[in-house]
């Protein structure tokens, strides 16, 4: 429930973020990491939250998707796809390298970028600042890595006796060195 209410946290700032002309409907390019099958949930969170600020999907506002299906080495193609289609708004959810691939793909054009993230933006080089970004990105971050050692703590807590744990890592994250 909380990662659906930063999607339509980010959503809402998606709203203010495109132009308000009467005879252009604004186009949103939308790249997802994960699948649609995977990812409704959060697409109806987005939509709910554009519709909460009055953008009614295929009426006030268009969105151009693309979803990598978890194949990440297709993010670069799929991010360059909709940048070239020149939205009004760009959105990347569903993984670290998703905004990482739509800030390489965007480069200097000034299309506005909401993101939701795993991993700091601001090392990343996404954002300036977490309280400023700037760059006409912004974004919600879902995992703090600050966090770590208390969630080890948590399981520990959980699981009295623990010795050790393993943990699971995709190689081709951008996460990891």
């Amino acid at each position: 429930r909380m990662i659906k209410r930063r999607v339509a946290l980010a959503s809402g700032v998606a709203a203010m973020a495109l132009p308000a002309r009467a005879e252009h409907v604004p186009v949103i390019g939308y790249l997802g990491g994960r699948s649609l099958a995977t990812d409704a949930h959060l697409l109806q969170a987005v939509k709910d939250g554009l519709k909460e600020n009055g953008l009614v999907d295929g009426r006030t506002v268009k969105f151009e998707f693309r979803w990598a299906d978890g194949d990440f080495s297709r993010l670069d193609r799929l991010a360059k796809e909709l940048v070239a289609l020149k939205p009004d708004l760009l959105m990347a959810v569903g993984g670290t390298p998703v905004p990482i691939a739509m800030e390489r793909a965007r480069g200097s054009l000034a299309i506005p970028l909401v993101f939701t993230i795993g991993f700091d933006p601001v090392s990343l080089k996404l954002v300036d600042s977490l309280a400023r970004p700037g760059h006409d990105a912004t974004g919600a971050m879902l995992l703090a890595d600050a966090l770590e050692g208390k969630r080890l703590d948590l399981l520990k807590d959980m699981q009295p006796g623990l010795q050790s744990a393993a943990l699971l890592v995709n190689s081709t994250s951008a996460m990891v060195n």
